[in-house]
């Protein structure tokens, strides 16, 4: 979402000229779809992405083997808007010697861990854009004297080091994606609870004996609970 002005707003005082046009908060799909967008349309602006993770992934947690898209290929990062570009997945799969053999799949929808790996082979051309590693803790409407705000300033720090790194820009995207959600009544027992964003990271720590029985209790009846049913088997 772009950042609009609030009566409760907090203001600060920063430089006339923004450093950036644009400052995407999160370089998930949606952050970079829009930069494929800016690259596709040739559009000359200062972009800065700000990820908290260290490098591009997509749904870390639910990249279980065998599991796959339940969407058509085809609505990509690209096709839709414009199917002659360089970033839409058919273009992935040629470059990676895989156009043929996906073709000749009993399926068009592709494995979750090759979807991953499309993102993060079209995150990889924006790599000198991207700020890795950098939680953003602020954003900050910047005081203008003469009328609306035309410039916000937004803070961030070092996931590593603590480091706090201070920019401008004219426009910020929000796209921090989803967060998971733990009823309030059951928080307090995250040993033996898991939310389905960090399964298959958190289920090998739970269920380190895997040789013996467990009693598992999957809530909830979507793709994420199929997937982590058969998984379980």
């Amino acid at each position: 979402m772009l950042v609009e002005v609030g009566k409760s707003t907090p203001r600060s005082q920063a430089p006339k000229q923004a450093q950036y046009d644009l400052v995407c908060i999160g370089f998930g799909p949606a952050s970079l779809a829009i930069a494929i967008a800016l690259h596709d349309r040739a559009i000359d602006a200062r972009v800065l992405y700000i990820e908290k993770q260290r490098s591009f992934i997509w749904h870390a947690g639910m990249l279980l083997p065998n599991a796959r898209m339940q969407i058509s290929f085809l609505k990509d990062l690209a096709t839709l808007r414009d199917p002659t570009s360089k970033f839409t997945f058919i273009n992935y799969l040629k470059s990676k010697n895989r156009l043929v053999a996906f073709t000749n799949l009993s399926t068009f929808l592709p494995l979750r861990e090759e979807y991953n790996d499309y993102m993060s082979w079209c995150a990889s051309h924006f790599e000198d854009d991207v700020q890795y590693g950098f939680e953003t803790t602020s954003v900050k409407a910047v005081d203008n004297e003469n009328g609306p705000v035309e410039t916000w300033q937004i803070t961030s720090k070092n996931t590593e080091t603590n480091q706090s790194n201070t920019i401008t820009a004219r426009n910020v995207v929000i796209a921090i994606g989803g967060k998971p959600k733990i009823p309030i009544a059951i928080t307090g027992l995250e040993s033996h609870i898991v939310h389905s964003s960090s399964y298959s990271v958190a289920v090998p720590q739970i269920l380190k004996a895997t040789s013996k029985p467990h009693s598992i209790a999957v809530v909830g009846g979507g793709q994420s609970s199929a997937e982590i049913f058969n998984d379980l088997q």
